[in-house]
């Protein structure tokens, strides 16, 4: 019998795997549920769409066609989704030029379960690393230079979303990035221990070096965007990085804003037991428990998220 042991369980780890992040992923935002992406999404006219190099393999990404600020916004779990792709609109009609990569997916695609469970076979991405999340961060530092080749003498604003939220964290030691974004970074996921609700996914010395380049470059800022009460995006990795940055001595540099729930009284308080991250600027927000921030928050927090990354870049959004 125990020979057949083996092969059972090289079948039974990835099935308990699926069913525990279908069980884990039901109410994130980004995936469907709690989210409120619009069924529609920009026609296609809107954008550029090519295959760029990431290294080893091509991506297709969709480009505005529109000049200023160079960026590059990385969607979530649910693929290229049209929440994504509407704020990549925005941000082309206020005056930026806006590379959105597509991972996996197609086009307005919005299928977060099914995605996030395929990907456990690819070797791209590390969904349960807490150190490394895969393949993808060597890809995106190769996009990154793509586009800055394409973009000479531009600076490039990196937005993250979930599951590519930490992403820019380690983007920020391209030398023409001169904004990183992070929005509720999801992995690694299944953060049981402490340590691992803290982790960004990435090594130690990586996000050292990066907040190194951070505090020697006063040009440079590092967002980040949040539920105080986010179940995949955890609220520990957003207390994590200020104490990072509190400990470098450059929280001038570093700009949170969670969602914190309704508003009592004349303070601001969130019915939560979880703390605040310290020099943190709480938003008040119509739950605190949401996931998806600038691309699929529901109901009005779309807008306050939208909004605060509107003001944080100094742009003046335009109507739909």
């Amino acid at each position: 019998m125990i020979p057949n042991l083996h092969p059972f369980i090289s079948w039974l780890v990835p099935v308990s795997l699926s069913v525990g992040l279908l069980l884990f992923l039901s109410s994130c935002g980004c995936c469907g549920k709690g989210g409120s992406h619009p069924k529609d999404v920009p026609c296609k006219s809107v954008f550029e769409e090519r295959l760029m190099s990431a290294g080893s393999r091509s991506y297709p990404v969709n480009i505005t066609k529109t000049k200023g600020r160079v960026v590059i916004l990385m969607h979530e779990a649910n693929g290229q989704s049209p929440g994504t792709l509407w704020l990549a609109k925005k941000l082309g009609d206020a005056g930026c030029k806006v590379y959105v990569p597509r991972f996996f997916g197609g086009y307005g695609s919005n299928h977060g379960l099914c995605y996030t469970v395929a990907l456990l076979f690819k070797p791209s991405w590390h969904l349960f690393s807490a150190t490394d999340l895969g393949c993808i961060r060597a890809e995106m530092k190769m996009l990154t230079e793509v586009v800055a080749k394409e973009n000479p003498g531009k600076k490039i604003t990196v937005i993250g979303n979930c599951m590519t939220g930490s992403l820019p964290l380690e983007l920020l030691q391209n030398e023409h990035v001169d904004t990183a974004i992070i929005c509720q970074p999801a992995l690694p996921f299944f953060a049981c221990t402490s340590a691992r609700k803290r982790s960004m996914g990435l090594p130690e010395d990586v996000i050292a070096k990066s907040l190194a380049i951070l505090k020697n470059n006063p040009d440079k800022r590092l967002i980040h965007f949040n539920y105080l009460e986010d179940h995949v995006g955890l609220i520990e990795r957003s207390q994590y990085l200020a104490g990072q940055t509190r400990e470098a001595k450059i929280t001038d540099r570093h700009q949170l804003f969670i969602g914190v729930g309704p508003g009592i009284g004349d303070c601001c308080r969130a019915p939560s037991k979880k703390a605040l991250p310290q020099g943190a600027h709480p938003l008040i927000t119509m739950t605190a428990k949401g996931h998806s921030t600038v691309t699929g928050a529901k109901g009005e927090d779309l807008e306050i998220f939208r909004q605060q990354l509107f003001e944080a870049l100094r742009l003046t959004p335009t109507a739909r």
